[in-house]
């Protein structure tokens, strides 16, 4: 029995063809934006109920980030990777969490636990700082997760 749809619902966005079966949705969606020449990207729900799927989607971050501009927004926190020298607006208080790829050189401004071009490392001892007010930077040698969490 072959079931037909009515009109109405049937969809009427884009349909993007990708065969790449090695590539997430993700990958694909993004790998579709810079191809689009599109360069800055807010992803929401990219943090479902999959551990597993998460942490992928937080390590495209490293992968694309050189070649688009991207925020994550979770529940909690707006997430990007940055390299270099990036000043953030913020709030008294906000929790700053720094995570590596890499061991990486860091120096900050505006954190209550300063950095000063320290080694850091997926230890979690770069977790939970704080901001102390309007503005705060980040200096880094290597790719680095900044989360920053919302009011």
């Amino acid at each position: 029995m072959k079931l037909k749809l009515n009109n109405k619902f049937q969809f009427k966005g884009l349909k993007i063809p990708d065969y790449n079966k090695n590539n997430t949705d993700l990958e694909k969606a993004i790998e579709w934006l810079i191809m689009n020449k599109i360069c800055k990207v807010i992803l929401l729900g990219a943090t479902g109920n999959r551990e597993d799927m998460t942490l992928v989607n937080h390590f495209l971050l490293f992968k694309y980030f050189n070649e688009i501009d991207i925020t994550m927004i979770t529940d909690f926190f707006s997430i990007s990777c940055n390299i270099g020298k990036t000043s953030f607006n913020s709030f008294k208080g906000q929790t700053i969490s720094i995570l590596p790829k890499k061991k990486s050189i860091v120096s900050s401004k505006g954190l209550k636990f300063v950095l000063d071009n320290e080694q850091i490392s997926q230890d979690g001892k770069t977790l939970s700082n704080l901001s102390n007010g309007k503005r705060f930077s980040i200096d880094c040698n290597e790719p680095i997760l900044i989360f920053r969490s919302h009011s």
